[in-house]
């Protein structure tokens, strides 16, 4: 039997683990992802190229050995995804607004204490997918943070249905018909992985997302495989308007804490641009948007899968000093994985300021939820990261909710439906 050609989707190695998980997509369509589980460092070095496997690379994998792996990122395919890639890129550059162009300011009544807030984290096993409803009298918003309907680790199992139901919620609340149309005016995607981006051709498809939604986007980040090509295009065939969630356009309610310029995969990746940026290699993770969203006298942060070499930039940085600190709500990133959280002290120099990373961002919350699925992977969850949280707030898991866990900023309270 030959060698297969994939997309590395992703490499996952726990912090207390030396071996890692690869997650590959198929170029096939006949054939179906692959989990490589438990590969030793030495384990992810190619035999025909230098250096070990990246997440965004293609890769020949022997169907009976799957190890070691051969380099394709000069295949015929893998060179039109890459061109297509920056195709769509240039397309939906385009399309890029600031914060303060026509469509992306954010009203001002939304952080008024009066205004009502109402969060909804979708069970999609492991995955992100939340919803914020924002109401400010008859006037609302909807805004997304991320979109996962499939659980890839359990079989590809589909969740829809799921995000269906919170859809009928969101509708009741606002005293409509449960199959009323809705629309997302905002959509925010914290970075390229397929467990928070793989929804959003659904919502599009079902008029959710269209023309007058603004989403926040990191179109510079290449992972030019098929599944985020295929995204990429149809939110360009959408005509959504795209801003670029960096600091620099954080307006009002909403508060960019990383990263603070625009973010490249790689000096080849950059091309030429005399624009400010920085490169983030890997993991992908580190590439995550920080979003912290200023509503109804309440705030809450949406780190992604940021991990500590991410967290740490963003200490270096000083951007955690003090926008983490007495934040109301939190949404743990990367699953609960103990990779998932700042490795050293904030540089605050506010001596009430806590000296241990995770106190930082803990200290005041009223909840903290946890979006995954226990076991997807090794570490995940951590027991460190959940007894951690538990001791600390009042830990609410997705997983636990039947369909969606609806929390309501003004009092705190959370419900699992």
């Amino acid at each position: 039997m030959g060698d297969n050609l994939y997309f590395i989707e992703s490499i996952y190695t726990p912090a207390d683990s030396t071996n890692s998980v690869v997650t590959l997509f198929p170029t096939k369509e006949e054939e179906q992802a692959v989990i490589v589980r438990n590969l030793e460092e030495g384990q992810l070095k190619m035999h025909n190229h230098r250096g070990t496997i990246r997440e965004g690379w293609y890769v020949y994998v022997d169907e009976v050995k799957q190890v070691p792996f051969g380099y394709g990122n000069l295949s015929l395919y893998a060179r039109g995804q890459f061109r297509d890639y920056y195709a769509l890129r240039n397309q939906l550059a385009e399309r890029l607004i600031t914060a303060d162009s026509e469509g992306a300011i954010v009203p001002s009544c939304f952080q008024d204490p009066k205004t009502k807030v109402t969060s909804y984290h979708v069970n999609v096993g492991h995955g992100n997918c939340s919803l914020v409803l924002i109401e400010s009298g008859s006037f609302y918003q909807i805004w997304m943070v991320d979109c996962s309907i499939i659980d890839k680790t359990d079989r590809w199992r589909s969740y829809k249905g799921n995000l269906e139901l919170c859809f009928k919620e969101i509708a009741k609340k606002l005293g409509r018909a449960e199959d009323a149309k809705l629309h997302i005016d905002r959509f925010f995607l914290t970075h390229a992985h397929h467990d928070h981006y793989n929804g959003i051709e659904y919502l599009i498809n079902n008029g959710l997302i269209d023309i007058r939604t603004v989403c926040y986007v990191n179109i510079y980040y290449q992972m030019a495989g098929k599944a985020y090509n295929k995204m990429l295009k149809a939110l360009y065939d959408a005509k959504v308007k795209i801003v670029e969630p960096i600091s620099g356009n954080s307006k009002e309610a909403i508060s960019f804490l990383h990263p603070e310029k625009r973010i490249y995969r790689s000096k080849a990746t950059v091309k030429n641009t005399s624009d400010d940026y920085r490169i983030v290699d890997r993991p992908v993770n580190d590439s995550s948007v920080v979003l912290k969203v200023n509503a109804g006298g309440k705030t809450m942060v949406f780190p992604g899968d940021l991990e500590q070499g991410g967290f740490d930039k963003m200490t270096i940085c000083k951007a955690c000093s003090p926008i983490l600190f007495g934040i109301d709500y939190y949404s743990i990133s990367h699953h609960g994985s103990l990779n998932g959280h700042p490795d050293i002290a904030c540089l605050n120099p506010d001596p009430n300021h806590p000296g241990k990373p995770l106190d930082c961002i803990s200290i005041r919350n009223l909840k903290a939820i946890l979006m995954g699925r226990d076991g997807a992977y090794n570490g995940i969850y951590s027991p460190i990261v959940t007894s951690y949280w538990n001791g600390r707030t009042a830990l609410v898991k997705t997983e636990d909710a039947p369909h969606f866990v609806e929390l309501e900023w003004g009092n705190g309270v959370a419900t699992l439906k």
